[in-house]
């Protein structure tokens, strides 16, 4: 290992270095290869100057591709509904509640709706925020 994979390695205890998930967990967080790197990866590519169109349109299926496989869900219309549906819904609500459901990583929409609606009981009862808002 050279450069940013060796500075990672290093930074691992011992036994998590010696142990290869833990190890290939650190290191695909270091670079960004995860659901939510790939994630933003597909929304925010831009086409490179020296790239075709259909290179490009490669580059971005390819990006969705591993999202949609390292978030875990199905690749059916369903899934994809799904995926599309709670991506949209946090991208809409208040930073704070898309933080505490992007911790929380809930696969399944019911269960977004779940953890966003015990959030927001949770600060409307407490007088924190008003009902309407995000």
């Amino acid at each position: 290992m050279k450069g940013k994979s060796l500075e990672c390695y290093s930074r691992l205890a011992e036994a998590e270095a010696r142990d290869y998930n833990k190890l290939k967990s650190a290191l695909l967080r270091r670079f960004d290869l995860t659901a939510e790197g790939f994630r933003r990866k597909f929304y925010e590519a831009k086409k490179d100057k020296d790239e075709t169109a259909a290179q490009f349109v490669v580059r971005l299926v390819g990006y969705l591709d591993r999202w949609i496989q390292l978030t875990g869900i199905e690749s059916t219309y369903e899934g994809l509904k799904s995926l599309l549906v709670r991506e949209r819904f946090l991208d809409s609500c208040d930073d704070r509640l898309a933080l505490y459901l992007r911790e929380r990583s809930p696969t399944d929409l019911d269960k977004v709706i779940s953890l966003a609606d015990h959030y927001l009981d949770a600060r409307f009862n407490k007088g924190i925020r008003n009902r309407g808002d995000w």
